[in-house]
């Protein structure tokens, strides 16, 4: 569908929706574990925005390059995109993006980076910007799992398994299979290494 799409905004003339829609067959192909294909309409994401000057786009193209790189696990790469993208974002882009559950997903994985890294004190600062107390449950499960991997990590086992069991709840509420998979993984991991 969004393929159809984007050829329909392309021959209609309307480049701005066509180059979101290049972003999601990226951020498809990169979910499902197609990386070259993610990689090839990843830079056709970041080429389109940069030709558009549309600061949202360009900085949406950096962290779908970032996702690629986290995934294929070249930590320094990512962490390159990632700061590009989020050190770029004003505090007018801030507040808006804020109420994008995206921006918590980027937020998170910036911090699961430097943990990848084993640079733990850059990763809870990233932890500690997010205000888990104000957090819509959506974007909260998303903060529990990943801040249990970082105490995983730290080997931290306890509060790693407090933090995955409350994200599961989360997620089994929302019914988001997925992320059930990722942390009955995690969970099981804690249980072993306890």
């Amino acid at each position: 569908w969004t393929k159809k799409a984007y050829e329909y905004d392309k021959e209609t003339g309307n480049s701005y929706e066509a180059t979101g829609e290049i972003g999601g067959l990226a951020s498809v192909n990169i979910e499902r574990g197609d990386y070259e294909q993610g990689f090839s309409y990843a830079q056709l994401f970041f080429q389109q925005a940069s030709e558009l000057k549309n600061k949202a786009q360009i900085n949406g193209a950096l962290i779908t390059l970032g996702q690629l790189y986290l995934r294929i696990e070249n930590y320094p790469a990512a962490l390159n995109y990632y700061r590009q993208a989020l050190n770029n974002i004003s505090e007018d882009d801030s507040l808006y993006q804020s109420k994008s559950e995206d921006d918590v997903w980027s937020q998170m994985e910036f911090a699961e980076i430097y943990c990848q890294l084993q640079q733990y004190d850059s990763a809870l600062y990233r932890y500690n910007l997010f205000d888990s107390a104000k957090a819509d449950e959506k974007d909260l499960r998303v903060f529990l799992v990943s801040k249990g991997e970082y105490y995983f990590a730290k080997k931290e086992y306890d509060n790693a398994l407090k933090n995955f069991r409350e994200g599961l709840y989360y997620h089994q509420k929302l019914n988001d299979r997925n992320e059930i998979m990722r942390v009955l993984l995690d969970i099981a991991k804690t249980y072993f290494a306890k």
